[in-house]
């Protein structure tokens, strides 16, 4: 024994010149406690709560939840930020999960679609010397009775991840959004699901109601959107930029835009993921904070009931006022910027991603695993029509 000592003294030398890492393990429960421990045992507790009510949960309300609960402790100086957020969801294993229950194919001339669009916006700019204000687009979008999120915050692991709602996810409304170029928000046009307007939804201010059978959108009403939306714009020469919608390109609404002195730019068929703003841009930020006045109703549980003790869908009445509310709060700067990037105020390939050759599918981005990356992902916006 001493005789290998010997032989290999040199490499015990340096062995103890350069010990390694200790092999020492910390003992459970050492360590810098978190600062907010009785805050995050009660904010965990609301969690688990909400969710065995199978409530949504954002990051967004863990956020306003926890500054409320610091506040009731006198910790005015605790601000909730992103890194506190990302290591709260790590030490309660929680993380963004899905809720647990087809789109337009791509042209095979896509790029000659695009660029054909972008050149006739830019012709049509510098004949008509159109300013901002006077170019704008309009898109139909769907809103359901139930609106709750794909996405919700709950434990690592967990099979079943179910979000309580109403049972009324396949009742509709059709929501008519138009936007200027100079980020004017025009009223919004609302299609409700019934045979006629009752007068205390035709008195809400800030929105045009109308009504079909089936709450979708069809040719008289186009017409009527016209009347008496487009035209209260302005009498000037102007663009109306939207999608190939049977109901925008008949030969009949080509007349009526003609006699209000309309350029129409029609977006070409299965081109909206890549060219419209308001479906690319502006939709997803309008149903995040309508879904917000839909979560806030649902969590404080005020529900009408049928005979039959099932839950009654929000009333048309609440539906429309989320609509006025949420399309209030979308800024200004979204939508000039959503017509730059979408080759309709600017020809300049570099603005515009679907021009760049890096260019994907606008509809199929999805958020990263990052905890501290988290981005509530918005329902896909499966845009019926009446065909």
């Amino acid at each position: 024994m001493v005789r290998r000592w010997v032989q290999n003294k040199a490499k015990l030398n340096a062995a103890h010149e350069k010990p390694g890492p200790s092999k020492k393990k910390s003992k459970l429960g050492c360590g810098r406690k978190p600062i907010l421990s009785t805050v995050e045992d009660q904010l965990m507790a609301k969690v688990a709560h909400e969710r065995e009510q199978q409530h949504h949960v954002s990051t967004k309300l863990i956020t306003a939840w926890a500054k409320n609960l610091a506040a009731e402790k006198g910790l005015t100086a605790f601000v909730a930020s992103r890194g506190w957020l990302c290591n709260f969801l790590k030490r309660f294993n929680l993380t963004l999960r899905r809720r647990t229950t087809t789109g337009q194919s791509t042209p095979h001339d896509l790029e000659d679609k695009l660029y054909s669009f972008v050149e006739f916006n830019k012709k049509q700019r510098d004949l008509h010397k159109f300013q901002p204000s006077m170019i704008a687009n309009m898109d139909e979008t769907p809103i359901w009775a139930d609106m709750p999120s794909a996405t919700t915050i709950n434990r690592r692991g967990v099979q079943a991840v179910p979000i309580r709602t109403t049972g009324h996810e396949k009742n509709r409304l059709t929501v008519c959004l138009a936007v200027k170029a100079d980020g004017t928000k025009m009223t919004p046009y609302v299609v409700i699901p019934t045979k006629k307007v009752k007068k205390e939804l035709a008195d809400i201010s800030g929105v045009i109601v109308a009504a079909t059978p089936n709450g979708w959108m069809n040719g008289n009403l186009t017409a009527d959107w016209v009347e008496k939306v487009w035209t209260n714009f302005s009498f000037a020469k102007r663009m109306l930029v939207w999608d190939s919608f049977k109901c925008h390109i008949s030969e009949d609404m080509k007349k009526q835009l003609q006699r209000y002195n309309t350029v129409m730019s029609v977006i070409p068929g299965g081109c909206t993921k890549y060219l419209q703003p308001l479906h690319v841009c502006i939709n997803k930020p309008f149903k995040q904070y309508f879904r917000e006045f839909y979560d806030e109703w649902f969590r404080k549980g005020e529900f009408e009931y049928t005979s039959g003790g099932k839950i009654k869908a929000p009333s048309h009445l609440k539906q429309i006022t989320w609509v006025v509310q949420a399309w209030g709060k979308v800024s200004k700067e979204v939508i000039i910027n959503s017509f730059d990037v979408r080759g309709i105020t600017t020809d300049n390939a570099a603005k515009i991603p679907c021009l760049r050759k890096e260019h994907g599918d606008a509809d199929t981005e999805e958020s990263t695993g990052n905890l501290c990356d988290i981005i509530e992902d918005d329902d896909n916006d499966n845009n019926e029509r009446e065909s």
